[in-house]
């Protein structure tokens, strides 16, 4: 888990994310990247939650933890291989959100979504 905390009250939390590893099938993915992708299960990075205090909810703190995120992930792609990151959105405006920063719909009517890796910060 990756917290972040006020620096007037570093006891206080007030946002955090978790990062695992995870895959999808090779049919999972939207159609596009799919023919770019192996036919075996896919290695992604998975948020499995990512949250915002009600106190700083409004003030760009979830899309400085997502940025975090996609940088870690990043990261760790240079010795892993990791083709995207996948997040399950609780409601509209979570999916909202990531659709925001290029996240893409996966088949199925679902809240799954996927940044692909090509999407993610250099390194």
């Amino acid at each position: 888990m990756f917290i972040a905390t006020p620096t007037d009250a570093p006891r206080r939390l007030a946002g955090f994310f978790t990062l695992s590893a995870g895959s999808v099938s090779c049919t999972a993915p939207p159609e596009a990247l799919t023919k770019k992708l192996p036919r075996y299960p896919i290695p992604v990075a998975l948020i499995g939650r990512l949250a915002v205090e009600t106190d700083f909810k409004g003030k760009g703190l979830g899309s400085i933890r997502l940025a975090d995120a996609c940088q870690k992930v990043a990261l760790a792609g240079a010795v892993l291989a990791v083709a995207g990151i996948i997040v399950d959105a609780k409601d509209d405006a979570a999916i909202a959100f990531y659709r925001h920063f290029g996240f893409l719909d996966l088949p199925g009517g679902t809240n799954r979504l996927l940044l692909p890796a090509a999407a993610f910060p250099s390194r």
